[in-house]
This record gives C-alpha cells, sequence and structure tokens, in this order.
C-alpha cells in the first residue's frame, strides 16, 4: 500500500511539471518561520515575479533572530529545473553566521515526456499526455497508446515505466514496445535530458563577489563564438581524469548530439558545427563523473 501511495505522488508531480514544461517557466518559494517550541509563526507562499526577486542570503540574515527558518523553492524553465531545501537546523552556527554563500551542484537526469496511467490488468500503461517537442512526441506514439515493454523490461504503472526511464542514460536508445488498436508496435527512441541544479547556503568567512563557490578544484566551460551563426567551439579544463561526455541538447530535452572526449586529460577543445537544426537556445553540457557544466548557446542560422 505504501508503494502504491508513493507511485500515486509521484505521478501527481510529474504530471505538473509535464505541464509545466509547455509553459514558459515556474517559480515557487515557500517560508516557514519556527518559534522555541517549533510552532509555526509565519508560513508564506512566494510565486512567479515575487519568488524570482527574493534574495535568500538576505533573507536567512533577516531571521538569524528567529529559533528556526525553512525555505523550499522550484525554479522551473524550459528544461532546467532549480530547487532549494533549506533548513537552519541543519547549520549548527546559523544565528552567529555574518555570510551565507551559495553552492550549486548540476546533474543531468534522463528525459522522455510522457504521462501515462495503468491499464486495468496491469499490462501496460496508457499514454495520456505527450509533452509537445519532447523526445516522447518525436517518436511515433499517439495519445491512448499503451505501451507495454520499454527497454526490453515489462512495464504495468507509471513507476516501472519512470524506473526504466531514470535507469537510462541520457542520449541512449532503447526499444519501445507500444499497443494500438490491437496492433503490437516496436521503435526505438532516444532518451532526451533535463538539468537538476540543487542549491545550498552554508556559512561562509566573507562574501564572494557573487556568494557562491565551489569545494573542489575550479572547472572551466567556454563556447566561442556566442551567439554563433553555425561553427561553435567549446573549451573545457579539469583537474580530474574522469571520463568526459559532450552533449548538445534542445530546450525541450532532446538530445541533438552526444559524444564521449576520449583520452582527454586537462584539457578538451570541441568544435560543433550546426547543420539542420532550427535556429535558437541550445545546451552545450560536459558530464564528468558526477558532474554537469553547461553553458547556453544561440544559434542563428544564416
Amino acid at each position: 500500500m505504501r508503494n502504491m501511495i508513493v507511485c500515486a505522488m509521484m505521478l501527481l508531480f510529474m504530471v505538473n511539471v509535464g505541464t509545466g514544461q509547455e509553459s514558459s517557466k515556474y517559480e515557487k518559494v515557500t517560508v516557514k518561520v519556527y518559534n522555541e517550541k517549533n510552532e509555526i509563526l509565519t508560513d508564506r507562499l512566494y510565486e512567479g515575479s515575487q519568488a524570482m526577486n527574493i534574495d535568500i542570503q538576505q533573507l536567512l540574515l533577516n531571521h538569524q533572530d528567529k529559533k528556526r527558518i525553512n525555505v523550499h523553492a522550484t525554479f522551473y524553465k524550459g528544461m532546467e529545473v532549480t530547487r532549494v531545501y533549506f533548513d537552519s537546523n541543519n547549520i549548527s552556527n546559523f544565528h552567529e553566521a555574518e555570510f551565507f554563500c551559495e553552492k550549486i551542484e548540476t546533474t543531468m537526469k534522463p528525459y522522455f515526456g510522457v504521462g501515462v496511467y495503468s491499464v486495468d490488468d496491469m499490462t501496460g500503461v496508457t499514454v495520456e499526455k505527450i509533452v509537445r517537442t519532447s523526445p516522447a512526441q518525436a517518436s511515433s506514439l499517439m495519445l491512448g497508446d499503451v505501451i507495454i515493454n520499454f527497454n526490453t523490461v515489462a512495464v504495468g504503472t507509471f513507476c516501472d515505466l519512470q524506473a526504466e526511464i531514470s535507469a537510462c542514460q541520457v542520449g541512449q536508445q532503447v526499444e519501445m514496445e507500444f499497443e494500438r488498436n490491437g496492433q503490437l508496435y516496436k521503435e526505438l527512441v532516444t532518451i532526451g535530458g533535463q538539468i537538476n541544479n540543487t542549491l545550498s547556503y552554508e556559512v561562509c568567512e566573507k562574501p564572494k563577489l557573487d556568494l557562491t563557490y565551489e569545494s573542489e578544484a575550479p572547472n572551466q566551460l567556454s563556447v566561442y563564438p556566442n551567439p554563433t551563426n553555425g561553427v561553435a567551439n567549446l573549451t573545457y579544463s579539469s583537474s580530474t581524469e574522469e571520463e568526459v561526455f559532450f552533449y548538445v541538447m534542445d530546450t525541450n530535452g532532446s538530445i541533438i548530439h552526444k559524444e564521449q572526449l576520449i583520452e582527454f586529460k586537462d584539457l578538451a577543445q570541441v568544435q560543433y558545427t550546426f547543420v539542420d537544426e532550427a535556429a535558437g537556445i541550445y545546451w552545450f553540457i560536459i558530464e564528468q563523473g558526477d558532474k554537469v557544466h553547461k553553458q547556453q548557446v544561440v544559434y542563428s542560422r544564416k
């Protein structure tokens, strides 16, 4: 029963996110302040421009006289999601801090862009939503189709499908089997990507220019010319020697290009040429180990 409840909660969340993918952006910040008895004094919700204008570092400094402050935030734009989870109880010297610095961890998660529900006998999932311009729409899926297998694994619930998508690699081609009007079809589909940023706030001795820092050796990613009318040159430097993958992703999460940078050591230089892509904004993404570095590139066709 507990697993069914968790699955239902995931479905609700993913449907909301899926709807958001077709809108321009989504911003939400919740701030809860507690007293000495851990009772909520204020519980405020900020959305839209109000959420965007909140200076979280200053907000924390302004509430150091309170027993506890809890900040949860979600900012969504295109295929980039930024989340904030902060609880002053997790910082022992919160009330004595002079400055708070922002730390960003970025990952890229597999994404397909389909909303589904289970059929009565749990032998598949019926497609009820296909996110516009998503990897799912690039396939031949239609509303009402029943997905039976994904990446050779049977799927009977939304959670089954989500688990199989999450187990894939961004840019990976997998086989999908689905039923339409009693006829079975098989198709190779390509898994897209979603950029996920997690922001945390820690006590620091002095403020940085942008109040951000990284704990590891710096990595540098640059793209030029940007904007470009065809050719873009990427340069990436790193002090680690883990495997490096280079992706080009559109703002809908579809992977346009993926390659491993072979024999990477300290520095990589890649030239990418836009050919058949539509003019617009693209992500150039470097994935090394569990770290993701990204830069938006504007492509204007000649």
